[in-house]
């Protein structure tokens, strides 16, 4: 069911638009959708119970990105704790353990925790920030000067496999004595 869920969930996306009940829970013939296992009576289509239907459509709310009930659901299990800190607050954010931007769009009540106003701007600064120097340091072609018979070269690395052969080639003695910095 995870893979079935892995192609039509846009993980880096916080709303799911156009999701269906019926995508995440397909009927299954003489057992019930949400996947407890339960056979179906005569009268049953669907569902084996009210409670299967209930949870089934909660955690579809949730997985489609419904802030309604993303809220409700978190409450009833911190009552509005922040998890970071402890604090109990009426103003409570509905955060994202793995950020929306890491793949953690469309995933269950698992996902979520509530932090107080000041513990979610310290995590998204934090989130933000790291992706910045992420992106920042992955832009910065990896250069090497080398050292060879009193000449300096400049050696550009493009690809992997490039890096992957500088490595072997430099693992011969150079002069220790040289520095990089001029």
């Amino acid at each position: 069911m995870i893979d079935i869920f892995a192609t039509m969930i846009e993980n880096r996306k916080r709303y799911q638009v156009g999701l269906t009940l019926g995508e995440i829970y397909p009927s299954i013939n003489g057992y019930c959708a949400c996947g407890c296992g339960s056979a179906l009576n005569s009268k049953q289509r669907k569902w084996a119970s009210i409670s299967c239907r209930d949870n089934a459509f909660n955690n579809f709310s949730v997985i489609k990105g419904d802030s309604q009930s993303i809220r409700y659901q978190l409450y009833s299990v911190d009552q509005g704790a922040c998890r970071s800190c402890g604090e109990i607050t009426e103003h409570w954010q509905a955060d994202h353990i793995i950020p929306v931007c890491k793949g953690g769009g469309g995933l269950d009540i698992n996902n979520f925790q509530t932090l107080c106003l000041d513990c979610h701007k310290e995590k998204t600064y934090n989130i933000s920030h790291q992706s910045a120097i992420s992106s920042q340091a992955a832009s910065i072609r990896p250069s090497r000067i080398l050292y060879e018979g009193g000449q300096h070269c400049n050696l550009s690395l493009n690809t992997s496999r490039e890096k992957q052969s500088f490595v072997l080639a430099t693992s011969v003695p150079v002069d220790r004595n040289f520095s990089l910095y001029r």
